[in-house]
């Protein structure tokens, strides 16, 4: 079942992967135009009740994995509210 936990933390990997590099956009130009708010909330709700059904599936990699979404998803929405009032 090795392989399993592999795949499992490969996911991991590149879906929270995914998310960095546009966090990182978005901190180094104070830019946060390109998200809309519909986006980011059902990313967030997404990553919420995935979070939930890892808890009660005891999946280690779906909770880990959805913590750390959340977590990069949640500072994005952030960065969008924070930076839309400064430009506004």
């Amino acid at each position: 079942m090795f392989y399993v936990d592999a795949i499992g933390l490969l996911a991991v990997v590149v879906s929270t992967g995914s998310i960095a590099p546009q966090l990182y956009k978005t901190w180094r130009t104070r830019s946060a135009a390109d998200f809309s708010y519909g986006w980011l909330l059902a990313a967030l709700a997404g990553a919420a009740l995935w979070l939930a059904y890892g808890l009660l599936k005891a999946d280690w990699a779906v909770v880990a994995g959805n913590i750390i979404g959340a977590t990069l998803l949640a500072s994005l929405l952030a960065m969008k509210m924070r930076y839309s009032q400064i430009s506004s």
